[in-house]
């Protein structure tokens, strides 16, 4: 988008999308916080190419904005890591304290026993229920359908407690994948990006070939996982 954005590429897709930027109104915040600052940068072919390509845009201001882009890390892509943080107007909602489904070992009804059991339980209060579904049914005033679809589900929930009895959640094992043999690849990618970063002449080309083996062992190792 050239001097929009302090970026010296200039091309035909980007003058474009510049002036449907400008006739939206949109805010581009690579403009206003990483002026001139690229996104992309690749040093294929032996020649460093640079431009500002990943793009920040909002229909609204922004409280207390700022933005990083981390043109010190490779991971792996031309395109770098670029970090927008801002202060939300409203406040965002609570986590929940609960896992957000009821769980029960519903695996033990294929047993004659504990299917009986829960059948029994279950036509118990249904049978409640049932009643009070034909006094509304004589009635002209409207029935309350949320109460009586709450004492419903109600009714399944005790009988599957009672039968079968509630599960536990699983925990989510959040390392699995990672291995001492990725992290080795991955640092090794960062480190040769470094190299490459500081590097000039000759040794610049050597330093991206042997950073581009680099990725292509992070991606083998990944795959093998």
């Amino acid at each position: 988008m050239g001097s929009f954005l302090g970026d010296h590429a200039i091309t035909s897709q980007g003058s474009s999308f510049l002036q449907w930027i400008q006739a939206t109104g949109l805010t581009c915040w690579n403009e206003l916080l990483a002026f001139g600052i690229p996104t992309f940068l690749s040093g294929g072919s032996g020649t460093l190419r640079s431009s500002v390509i990943d793009l920040f845009l909002s229909t609204s201001p922004l409280l207390n904005p700022s933005m990083q882009i981390r043109s010190d890390l490779s991971l792996g892509s031309d395109h770098k890591m670029v970090n927008l943080t801002f202060t939300p107007y409203v406040s965002p909602p609570p986590p929940p304290t609960n896992h957000p489904r009821l769980l029960w070992n519903l695996s033990g009804l294929a047993q004659p026993d504990t299917l009986k059991i829960y059948i029994d339980t279950a036509s118990g209060s249904l049978d409640n229920l049932t009643e009070q579904f034909s006094a509304f049914l004589s009635s002209s005033s409207p029935p309350p359908v949320d109460s009586l679809c709450s004492a419903f589900a109600q009714a399944i929930y005790d009988a599957l407690d009672t039968a079968v009895g509630r599960r536990t959640p699983r925990t989510m094992q959040k390392y699995w994948f990672w291995s001492v043999d990725l992290q080795d690849a991955m640092d090794l990618r960062e480190r040769s990006y470094q190299h490459w970063r500081h590097s000039s002449g000759l040794q610049k080309a050597i330093c991206w070939m042997r950073h581009q083996d680099a990725c292509h062992a992070v991606r083998l190792s990944v795959q093998r996982r």
